[in-house]
């Protein structure tokens, strides 16, 4: 299990890395914090399921990262950017 901690503790650090990104969680959806409280844009580690086999777990995790859309009836005029990705993590980097 040792594993899995060393790499959520990699993708979470990645995220925090990222200067996009203010708060990093980890847990259910149900624990984001959708409150004004948190500061956002927000990245969050889940883990979806966990199967095991012989000698392997796996499991599926989702990460998200989310941002508070403002919704506003005034027309704004914005500059077209390209995007820009994440940080690339690579398993054989992690260990």
């Amino acid at each position: 299990m040792k594993q899995v901690y060393d790499i959520t503790t990699k993708i979470k650090d990645q995220l925090e890395a990222e200067p996009f990104i203010n708060t990093v969680t980890f847990g259910s959806l149900n624990d984001i914090d959708l409150d004004k409280q948190s500061i956002f844009p927000l990245g969050h580690l889940t883990i979806n399921s966990t199967s095991v086999a012989t000698n392997v777990f796996r499991f599926n995790m989702s990460i998200l990262v989310m941002d508070i859309v403002d919704i506003s009836k005034e027309e704004t005029t914005t500059e077209k950017t390209e995007p820009r990705k994440l940080g690339e993590v690579r398993f054989e980097d992690m260990f």
